[in-house]
């Protein structure tokens, strides 16, 4: 069997995921998992975990399920022959980051963390005092173009244009503003934009790195040779963003 994962938009009516479910019995083909990714504004956004008997069928999958009224596929990908957890990958990739003892090392499993997550094409951390990328992984786009984008972006959230640390737009992008040491980190890829939720296990990350590296070490922190606590903290307050006011749930990206 042919494992694939469908990410759909369908109306959020009754019925609607059953016929998709429908379309799909019809080519020989087995839903074996569902996740909801977002709900409201009268549609949601589900990634559907198919069986097929062969990957020939890929084709008449697809145009099965565009006859479903209402229902869009916005990608389809060959999954894995052993489904992990997405939230248990959350987990693994906070703890990755905390572990680390050192700045750069923080920074690191940041991005390595998120691309796995939100599978980027390429993700990088800018630091917004220096204009500098300090961190990324895969092909970035032209680096001025990337510095300014993140100067913009944190100037926006610092000056409250933005509503939050954090965003997304059409084009395939997210990021995040780590608040207290300084740095943007973001992502982009090419086949689809971000889901909200997506950026919210962005900036999820994201706090959990500013925090490991602003705090104290006293506290199991880690603090950069040219950064103290007092200016650490004077930069969140500046920024107008407490990062102790987010739950966890919002945090890891659930709130």
């Amino acid at each position: 069997m042919a494992s694939y994962v469908v990410r759909i938009w369908l109306p959020d009516r009754p019925g609607a995921l059953g016929a998709v479910a429908s379309r799909v019995g019809a080519v020989g083909g087995d839903v074996v998992g569902i996740e909801i990714l977002e709900r409201g504004a009268g549609h949601a956004v589900d990634d559907v975990r198919v069986e097929l008997p062969g990957d020939d069928l890929v084709p008449l999958l697809l145009e099965e399920i565009h006859e479903v009224d209402g229902v869009r596929v916005e990608s389809i990908s060959a999954a894995s022959t052993t489904p992990r957890d997405a939230r248990l990958v959350i987990l693994e990739a906070a703890y990755a980051i905390m572990s680390q003892g050192d700045f750069s090392g923080v920074l690191e499993e940041l991005v390595a963390g998120a691309r796995e997550l939100l599978e980027c094409d390429w993700i990088a951390v800018v630091a917004c005092d220096r204009d500098e990328i300090v961190a990324h992984v895969g092909d970035l786009p032209a680096r001025e173009w990337l510095e300014a984008f993140a100067m913009g972006a944190s100037a926006s959230a610092e000056a409250e244009v933005a509503p939050s640390g954090f965003g997304r737009s059409p084009e395939g992008l997210a990021w995040a503003l780590l608040v207290r040491t300084r740095h943007m980190v973001v992502g982009g890829r090419d086949e689809r934009p971000f889901l909200f939720r997506e950026a919210q296990v962005l900036d999820g990350l994201a706090c959990i790195a500013d925090h490991r590296l602003s705090a104290p070490r006293a506290y199991g922190g880690i603090l950069e040779d040219d950064l103290s606590v007092d200016g650490a903290l004077a930069a969140g307050a500046a920024a107008g963003v407490s990062a102790e006011s987010r739950t966890d749930a919002q945090l890891l990206g659930f709130g």
